[in-house]
């Protein structure tokens, strides 16, 4: 989705986040209709929508093959 930067600017400054910090590669993390697979550099979600309710939901990583 492309935005433009000062609309972007002004919805990250009204909107919400999600700070998910330390979270295993490969975990699901969703959010309402949203669905995640998060990589290495993963932080959280941000421009969340305000004055509504919203689903907030993960799936941990599978554990790493014994060798």
């Amino acid at each position: 989705m492309e935005m433009d930067r000062e609309v972007a600017l002004a919805t990250v400054q009204r909107s919400g986040s999600v700070l998910c910090l330390g979270v295993p590669e490969g975990t699901e993390v969703g959010l309402d209709t949203e669905l995640w697979v998060v990589g290495p550099l993963f932080k959280g979600i941000k421009m969340i929508p305000p004055n509504q309710a919203h689903f907030f939901y993960y799936r941990c990583a599978p554990p790493p093959p014994n060798l």
